[in-house]
């Protein structure tokens, strides 16, 4: 059993340690050794360590038993809630049961991921449930509140995604009613904080940690108690996930939801009063003036610059000029109009939305990108910060004594340079690149045609279509197809859909998790998919020996945050293209990739059906960032290397 940090990294992970004892099919693997003594010596001694880890490394344990070893309290920030369930329910029990009895980890995740109790019971007190169809799901939520000890949505399986009943028993962050709460004392967030306060290990996704970071530069208070260090797993992901907590938006949905709240507060109680009746009033001119506003909003489809400041905008402008005014008038109101603790969020929620509403509108801060963006259901007004690093040093690092950054992607052509630039970190960070135990060049090949046209060609799709096709037939099936686009996904799979003999599934048809399922369960079949896609899937095995990407993953130029960084950095005096727009797309690139082999037993068949990667300068970056693996521009040489292999 291991007690204290004395013990040596060695007697774990060792060819003769611990885990070779008692973990079925242990291989030792030097690499995993050499991460775990690093992080641990970073977390002890204090620093900053990069380690890009290559699949097959197993950096979970190389990070977690030297944060159980450390004495500090470490908190391991994922870029996914599937990577938190399954440290929680895979390697923190393996580690409990065989090497840290005492460990203690708690995991945290946003407040919408958990029932709100105080919304439970105001809506079991309504007369009317705002939906029919969720009267027969009472019964078995009942059932559920009664046994549940973490109110955690993910022990709901049978509650479809999006089911409008969650959104009425959640709280978000903005509703929260804190310690004014009449439920303060059982809700499970607060039971779990008070946990996460006495935890060793405290296991949170980089959304939640970059929103405890925010709160804490409010000074209102945190959201992620009191830690030393912290580790990144997935940590190519955490400048995007930054620029979203550092930036602000104002949505249609976000005003709907207030004035909604609003009026519910006002509708509570005693028989409204004059006051109250005004005040209703007063709401239901708002909830016009939104709508107009937004629906005036010079918006397609998608993202796009705010070209100037809307407050100059001849309609929107005095529009806008009203409904801020409106918003913190009513923010007054609210406490003008009740005594009670629980209208005070309300109230902050008024006041904040009008403070964000009016820094958009004038665009005074030169360092934001302002955009706005039609969605589904809503439109959203937005800033977003042009450059990270300033806040990561001034918010992050000069607060806490050990960082780990890790991921299998962070290197470009081998060294750190682009990430570091990125994300703020100096020379004296610690770099480690420990390459993946698996070997490329036995297991897989890499084909890239040399005849086909370009991707801004008309015919594009139409060719990729027969390449496709060709290469399904030699891998019978078993692919993963990975497109850059909607629009090129849905062009191929309406040419190929009827001439393949497998199973052909396409994103959106059916929930991600099904998708999945059933790509995996099929072993023939074959699934189209775009960026969500691209990583976070580990299907090892039959089911996946081929990944075929359609072009290279470079990002849309025209997006309004790229495009502000691309004009930044122009006016800096520095190429955007060699110095963002291509190392980006070579970490997209290489997260594809990781797809295709997840094991020592896998083989498989990378495909980029993009002439650039042969014809462009920039090629030669792609490639010498990949797996060292054979290239191919033959298809015959494809079949040969399907037929050499068994028959699944």
């Amino acid at each position: 059993m291991m007690h204290t940090k004395t013990n040596k990294i060695t007697d774990i992970f060792g060819p003769d340690g611990i885990l070779a004892g008692c973990l079925p099919g242990f291989e030792h693997r030097s690499g995993q050794e050499k991460m775990a003594g690093a992080v641990l010596d970073v977390l002890i001694h204090e620093g900053r360590l990069l380690v890009e880890a290559g699949t097959g490394i197993g950096k979970t344990l190389a990070y977690l038993v030297p944060a159980a070893l450390s004495g500090r309290r470490v908190v391991i920030a994922t870029g996914t809630k599937n990577l938190q369930d399954q440290i929680l329910s895979k390697e923190v029990p393996f580690l409990q049961k065989h090497l840290f009895p005492e460990l203690a980890v708690v995991c945290l995740k946003g407040k919408k991921n958990y029932l709100c109790l105080h919304k439970w019971k105001h809506l079991q007190m309504q007369s009317d449930i705002p939906f029919s169809e969720q009267l027969d799901l009472w019964p078995r939520l009942n059932a559920w509140i009664a046994e549940t000890k973490t109110g955690d949505r993910a022990e709901l399986p049978w509650l479809p995604d999006k089911h409008p009943l969650w959104n009425d028993i959640s709280s978000s962050a903005e509703q929260c009613l804190g310690s004014a709460c009449t439920e303060a004392e059982a809700c499970y967030i607060n039971i779990l904080r008070k946990e996460a306060a006495r935890a060793d290990i405290i296991v949170v996704n980089h959304h939640l940690f970059f929103s405890d970071m925010v709160v804490r530069d409010s000074g209102y208070g945190e959201v992620i108690p009191r830690h030393e260090a912290v580790v990144f797993d997935e940590a190519h992901h955490i400048e995007d996930v930054a620029t979203t907590y550092l930036g602000y938006s104002v949505s249609a949905h976000r005003l709907s939801d207030l004035i909604r709240d609003a009026e519910k507060e006002m509708n509570t109680g005693p028989p409204a009063s004059k006051t109250k009746l005004a005040c209703l009033k007063k709401l239901a001119q708002l909830r016009e003036r939104v709508e107009t506003f937004f629906n005036l909003l010079p918006v397609t489809e998608g993202r796009v610059n705010i070209r100037r400041p809307l407050d100059r905008e001849p309609v929107l402008g005095p529009l806008q000029e009203a409904i801020t005014r409106q918003l913190a008038e009513q923010g007054r109101a609210m406490e003008d109009l009740s005594a009670k603790d629980e209208v005070a969020p309300l109230s902050r929620r008024f006041f904040d939305i009008a403070r964000d509403m009016a820094a958009i509108a004038t665009m005074e801060d030169t360092n934001m990108i302002y955009w706005l963006e039609k969605k589904e259901r809503s439109v959203v007004l937005a800033a977003s910060p042009l450059d990270v690093t300033s806040a990561f040093q001034a918010k992050l690092y000069s607060h806490l004594p050990a960082f780990v950054f890790t991921s299998a992607t962070l290197t470009v052509k081998g060294n750190f340079d682009f990430y570091k630039s990125r994300v703020g970190l100096d020379e004296e960070t610690i770099e480690l690149n420990i390459p993946s135990p698996f070997d490329y060049a036995r297991q897989t090949l890499l084909y890239i045609p040399k005849n086909i046209p370009e991707p801004q060609s008309p015919v594009f799709c139409a060719a990729i279509s027969r390449e496709i096709e060709t290469i399904l037939d030699a891998s019978s099936g078993r692919a993963l197809v990975l497109f850059t686009s909607y629009r090129n996904m849905q062009e191929v799979y309406h040419i190929i859909k009827d001439r393949l003999p497998f199973p052909l599934l396409m994103q959106g048809e059916k929930p991600r998790p099904v998708l999945l399922e059933l790509f995996q369960r099929d072993v023939h079949s074959v699934l189209l998919a775009t960026n969500s896609f691209w990583e976070g899937i580990d299907v090892p095995g039959e089911s996946l020996s081929c990944v075929i990407i359609d072009k290279l993953p470079f990002g849309v130029p025209s997006d309004p945050v790229m495009k502000g960084r691309i004009d930044w950095l122009s006016r800096q005096g520095k190429n955007p293209f060699s110095d963002y727009q291509l190392p980006l797309a070579v970490l997209s690139l290489r997260q594809g990739i990781g797809r295709l082999i997840r094991s020592k037993n896998d083989r498989g068949l990378l495909a980029i059906l993009d002439v650039r990667t042969l014809k462009r300068g920039y090629g030669v970056t792609f490639l010498q960032s990949l797996p060292q693996t054979r290239l191919t521009h033959n298809l015959e040489e494809v079949r040969r290397f399907f037929l050499s292999a068994p028959s699944p």
